[in-house]
């Protein structure tokens, strides 16, 4: 049977080709503190999950073209949950 786990990470995704890495190393850590807590049994399973994923992004208008792509945000949550 399917259990739904639902997280918030909050702050801004950093994407993996950012040069900044310690900044990408700590959001991948909020990731995984924040799937931590809502399944607060150790460890994580070891099986295959169905990723939904909501962004909400507040940008200026006329700034929409720097909003990060939602594949990559996807890609970088499935890193960081992997470990």
């Amino acid at each position: 049977m399917a259990r739904l786990v639902e997280f918030i990470v909050p702050g801004q995704p950093v994407l993996s080709d950012a040069p900044d890495r310690p900044r990408l190393e700590a959001w991948r850590e909020r990731v995984q503190v924040a799937a931590k807590a809502a399944w607060p049994r150790s460890p994580l399973p070891s099986v295959e999950l169905y990723l939904h994923l909501t962004h909400y992004v507040a940008l200026p208008v006329g700034e929409e073209a720097r909003a990060p792509e939602c594949r990559a945000i996807a890609h970088l949550i499935v890193d960081a949950l992997q470990g």
